[in-house]
């Protein structure tokens, strides 16, 4: 691995919602660029003409899982990338997608689909804890469980963004995947229905307790 890539697998792992490790391999990626007497812009300039966009395996819709639109923008934003929905001609269904360069793609999605996973486990029990409610009520507890979750991941992803400040290193979207974005048709979805309030606290709780370097190899 040369040194251009080891920097760009540290500013990747920068982005860690777990704070020593993120200053850590900040600090690491610093030192390597004053080292090497290298800019941001120059390591990432290689491959700043390869730009990943691709659907994952995960789809919602305005009545199925409306919350993960919304989680999978607030994570893209976070890790330089952004999201969209491909949308079949006629289907209410949309497949959520990322698009990013290749080392922020990755670790976008990675991410996306830990959290997925968590909130979807939260899903699971409930459905033993409240199984004597009618579809449409549970419903409501899972989305009130998943905006909650949102809503914390959201501030906790605010806070690490204020810390940043102090190492100067404004992580941004880079111009190439705006303008990838640009190109496209982005329709933006209101969510239509009623959310219960049950779960919410919970669910913001263990959104600013997420860790997603627990699927993050701190390996580089």
């Amino acid at each position: 691995m040369n040194y251009k890539d080891k920097i760009r697998k540290l500013l990747a792992l920068s982005k860690s919602s777990n704070e020593n490790e993120a200053k850590a391999a900040l600090l690491k990626a610093r030192a390597l660029m004053a080292e090497h007497k290298i800019t941001e812009q120059e390591v990432f300039s290689e491959c700043r003409s390869t730009i990943v966009r691709k659907t994952t395996k995960y789809s919602c819709s305005n009545r199925r899982d409306p919350w993960m639109s919304i989680l999978a923008n607030v994570i893209a934003s976070h890790y330089c990338c952004r999201s969209y929905g491909a949308v079949e001609a006629g289907a209410q269904t949309r497949t959520i997608g990322f698009i990013g360069l290749p080392d922020d793609f990755d670790l976008c999605v990675m991410v996306f689909e830990y959290a997925v996973d968590s909130v979807r486990s939260a899903f699971k029990r409930f459905k033993k804890e409240f199984s004597m409610l009618s579809t449409k009520e549970l419903r409501k507890i899972e989305n009130g469980y998943a905006f909650g979750f949102i809503a914390g991941l959201n501030e906790a992803f605010k806070k690490q963004d204020e810390e940043y400040q102090d190492y100067a290193l404004v992580l941004v979207t880079p111009r190439e995947v705006e303008k990838e974005i640009e190109g496209m048709k982005v329709k933006q979805h209101n969510l239509n229905g009623r959310i219960s309030t049950a779960k919410y606290n919970e669910g913001v709780e263990d959104g600013r307790n997420f860790r997603p370097d627990r699927r993050i190899s701190p390996t580089v």
